[in-house]
C-alpha cells in the first residue's frame, strides 16, 4: 500500500468497494491511514521521509532513544523540520508502531511542536489514535502538551474517529480521550459519529459501546450514507451472529431505535434486506424480540420483500443463506407482515424482481407464488412480465419456466416493442 493512504483520509471509503489494493487491511483504520506495520515502514522508505534523516529515523522500525539523541544533540537536527507534506519528525513518530513514551517525551523536551498539523491537517493525536501502539500514557503526554482532541483533518475527522476505528481500541483509551475533551457526539466526515464508526470496528464490544453511552453519545444519529449504528453493526463482516446478537441488545438498551428510518426512508429491516450481509438469523432476532413495528416493512412502493428479492450484492456466505435458506427469509418477512401483493411505481412486484436476480432458485420462486404473489404482474412502462425478465437471466432453467407457466404466466405477452419471452431469450 503506498503512502497515498495519507490522502485517503475520507471515511466515505469505508462504504465503497475498493479494487485498487492487493489485499484487504486488518482494520478499517489500516485502510484509511496505512497503519499496519508492514505498510507503514514500506511506505516510509519510498516517501519524502527518506530525504530527511530525522524524519526517516522517526519513521523507521530501527528507531531508538540513543539514535534519536545522536541526531538531535550531536548532529543538530531540526526537530520541527517539515517535508513537502508538512510532516515533521514528531508527526511521523506518533504514527510509528514502535513509538514509546520515552521517545515522545524526548522530542517534546527538544522543542517539537505537538500542535503542528500536516498538509492534510492531521495532528500528532490523530496519528497516535490510529496507531496500534496507542496507550493512555502516550495520549496523556500529547494532550498535556496542548494538542486539541477536537481538531479535524481536511476531511473532517477528529482523533476520536480514528480511535473508534482502531482495532486495538480499549474502553480505557476511549474513556480517557472523551474525559480529556473529545466530543462524543461530534460529526465527522460524511456525518459519521463515534457510535457509527465503532460499530464498524472488527473488535467492537459491549464495554466499548457502554463507554460511549455513558458519555452521552447519541446512538441514533444517521450518517450521510444513511446508515445508523444498528445498520453498520449488521453489516460488520468481522463479527459472527452471536457477537452481533449481544451487541444489538446492548445498542437497543443504550437507546438505539430499531424502528428508525435512514435518509432514504428505509426501516432497519428494509436496509438489511438490501445488504450483502443479509442474514435470516438477524431478521428472526428482530422479529422474535418485537424490536420492529412490522407495518414499517411496507414502505410505500417498495417493501422489504422487494429488496430481498433484488439483492445481488452478496458475499459467499450471504449467497449460501439466500440459496439454502432463502425460502426461510421470505417466510419470515411474509409471516411478520410484509405485503406480498405490493407493487412499485412500475407496477412490478417482488416476484418480478426475483426473476431479474441471478441468485433465483426454484424454492424462492415457489415460496412467493405459494404466498400469493401475482404471476401476471407487468411493468406499466415496458409492458414486460416475470417470464421476460427471467428469459434474460443467466440463471434461467426449464424448471423455473415451468413454475411460471404452471401458475398462469402469459407466455405470448408482448412488451411495448412487440417482443415476447422467446425473443428476450435469444442471444443479443
Amino acid at each position: 500500500m503506498s503512502n497515498s493512504s495519507e490522502e485517503s483520509d475520507s471515511l466515505s471509503d469505508l462504504n465503497t468497494e475498493q479494487s485498487t489494493s492487493s489485499h484487504w487491511p486488518d482494520s478499517y483504520t489500516d485502510y484509511i491511514t496505512g497503519d499496519s506495520e508492514m505498510d507503514f515502514f514500506a511506505s516510509s522508505a519510498e516517501d519524502e521521509d527518506s530525504k530527511n534523516k530525522l524524519i526517516s529515523l522517526c519513521s523507521s522500525k530501527e528507531i531508538s532513544l540513543k539514535k534519536l539523541k545522536q541526531f538531535v544533540e550531536k548532529e543538530g537536527a531540526n526537530v520541527n523540520f517539515s517535508n513537502n507534506k508538512k510532516n515533521t519528525p514528531f508527526l511521523r513518530l506518533c504514527k510509528n508502531p514502535k513509538v514509546t513514551p520515552k521517545l515522545v517525551q524526548y522530542l517534546i523536551k527538544s522543542g517539537s511542536d505537538c500542535q503542528h498539523q500536516n498538509k492534510y491537517h492531521h495532528t500528532s493525536l490523530m496519528n497516535l489514535c490510529s496507531n496500534r501502539s496507542v496507550s493512555v500514557k502516550l495520549l496523556q503526554i500529547i494532550i498535556d502538551n496542548g494538542c486539541d482532541p477536537n481538531l479535524k483533518s481536511e476531511h473532517g475527522n477528529a482523533a476520536l474517529a480514528y480511535l473508534c476505528l482502531n482495532a486495538n481500541v480499549t474502553p480505557k483509551l476511549l474513556k480517557f480521550l472523551i474525559q480529556n475533551g473529545a466530543d462524543a457526539n461530534c460529526k465527522y466526515n460524511c456525518d459519521e459519529t463515534s457510535f457509527s464508526l465503532l460499530c464498524k470496528n472488527r473488535n467492537v464490544s459491549k464495554e466499548l459501546l457502554l463507554v460511549l453511552f455513558d458519555s452521552k453519545a447519541d446512538p441514533n444519529l444517521v450518517s450521510y450514507h444513511k446508515n445508523s449504528p444498528l445498520m453498520n453493526l449488521s453489516e460488520n463482516i468481522h463479527l459472527n451472529f452471536e457477537k452481533k446478537k449481544s451487541l444489538f441488545q446492548t445498542l437497543i438498551e443504550c437507546g438505539a431505535d430499531p424502528n428508525q428510518r435512514n435518509r432514504n426512508g428505509d426501516h432497519f429491516i428494509i436496509s438489511h434486506c438490501q445488504s450483502a450481509s443479509v442474514n435470516s438469523k438477524i431478521l428472526r432476532l428482530f422479529f422474535n424480540n418485537k424490536w420492529c413495528q412490522f407495518a414499517a416493512l411496507n414502505k410505500p412502493k417498495e417493501n422489504a420483500l422487494f429488496h430481498l428479492c433484488f439483492n445481488r450484492k452478496i458475499t459467499l456466505e450471504g449467497m449460501q443463506i439466500l440459496i439454502e435458506a432463502g425460502s426461510e427469509l421470505l417466510n419470515l418477512l411474509i409471516k411478520n407482515g410484509a405485503d406480498i401483493t405490493q407493487k412499485d411505481s412500475h407496477h412490478c412486484n417482488c416476484l418480478t424482481r426475483l426473476c431479474s436476480n441471478k441468485k433465483i432458485t426454484k424454492q424462492l420462486l415457489q415460496t412467493l407464488i405459494d404466498h400469493g404473489a401475482d404471476v401476471r404482474a407487468t411493468d406499466r412502462f415496458y409492458k414486460d412480465n416475470a417470464l421476460m425478465k427471467l428469459s434474460e437471466n443467466e440463471s434461467l432453467t426449464p424448471e423455473l419456466i415451468q413454475i411460471l407457466i404452471k401458475n398462469g404466466i402469459d407466455i405470448n405477452l408482448q412488451d411495448r416493442d412487440a417482443n415476447n419471452a422467446l425473443m428476450y431469450s435469444l442471444p443479443k
